[in-house]
């Protein structure tokens, strides 16, 4: 007596299916560049008045109206 072939699972078929591309190519463009660490200014802190806040604003502004 013939038995039925067991169908194939979602997986399998899709291997069978499926194109082939091959290696993706390289997005190099050439040597690493030799970067320094970041370069900063020296910044001076703030002279007078209190620090603002994003609360309050207008503290330390002696111009705010």
């Amino acid at each position: 007596m013939c038995m039925p072939k067991p169908a194939k699972s979602s997986e399998a078929f899709y291997q069978e299916i499926k194109p082939k591309f091959g290696d993706l190519p390289s997005l190099r463009q050439g040597k690493k560049a030799d970067r320094k660490g970041p370069q900063y200014k020296k910044v001076e802190p703030r002279k007078g008045g209190q620090a603002r806040s994003l609360l309050n604003p207008y503290i330390g502004d002696t111009n705010a109206s």
